[in-house]
C-alpha cells in the first residue's frame, strides 16, 4: 500500500509465516527490471534502503492506521502527515530513476574507460544541460521538504 503511492509495486504473495492469504506479507521484487536499466549492486543498496524507509514510514503510523484496509486506505489518503513523507520518500526514488535515465540516454556515446567518460562528461553539451537540468529538478523538489541535509545540494 505505502509502495503503490510511488511505484509500480503490485504483485504481493503469501509467506509461510502469514496468518492469512489475504493479508500476504511479501512482495515480488523484480530484478531484471533494475539491472535492464543499468542499476548496480550500490543502486540495489538504495533501492533496499527505499523499501526499508517505506517500512518505517508505515511502521510510524500503524498505531494511526486503523485495523482494516479500508481504515488503511483512508487514512493514506486523508493523513497530511503521512502523505508529506511519502512525498519525500517518492522525491529520492524519482532522484534516482532520472539519474539513471541521463546516463542510459548517453551510455554509448560516453566510451568504454573513465578516461573517456571523463572527457565526455567535460565536453557535450547535450549531457552538460540534462545534469543541469535534473540539478535544477532535485533542488526544487528537495526545497518542497524538511530533509535533512538539504542545505549541502
Amino acid at each position: 500500500m505505502v509502495f503503490e503511492k510511488f511505484a509500480s509495486i503490485r504483485e504481493y504473495f503469501s509467506l509461510f509465516c502469514d496468518q492469512s492469504a489475504l493479508k500476504p506479507g511479501g512482495i515480488r521484487l523484480g530484478t531484471p527490471a533494475l539491472t535492464s536499466r543499468g542499476f548496480k549492486e550500490p543502486d540495489f543498496v538504495l533501492v533496499a534502503d527505499f523499501i526499508h524507509e517505506g517500512i518505517e514510514i508505515l511502521l510510524k503510523y500503524k498505531s494511526e492506521a486503523g485495523k482494516t484496509l479500508k481504515d488503511l486506505k483512508a487514512f493514506t489518503a486523508e493523513n497530511e502527515n503521512f502523505k508529506a513523507d511519502i512525498r519525500k520518500l517518492a522525491a529520492k526514488v524519482e532522484e534516482l530513476s532520472s539519474r539513471i535515465e541521463i546516463l542510459l540516454k548517453y551510455k554509448s556515446e560516453a566510451g568504454k574507460t573513465l578516461k573517456d567518460l571523463k572527457a565526455f562528461t567535460a565536453e557535450n553539451e547535450n549531457f552538460k544541460a540534462d545534469i543541469s537540468k535534473l540539478a535544477a529538478k532535485v533542488e526544487e523538489l528537495s526545497s518542497r521538504f524538511d530533509i535533512p541535509g538539504n542545505d549541502i545540494i
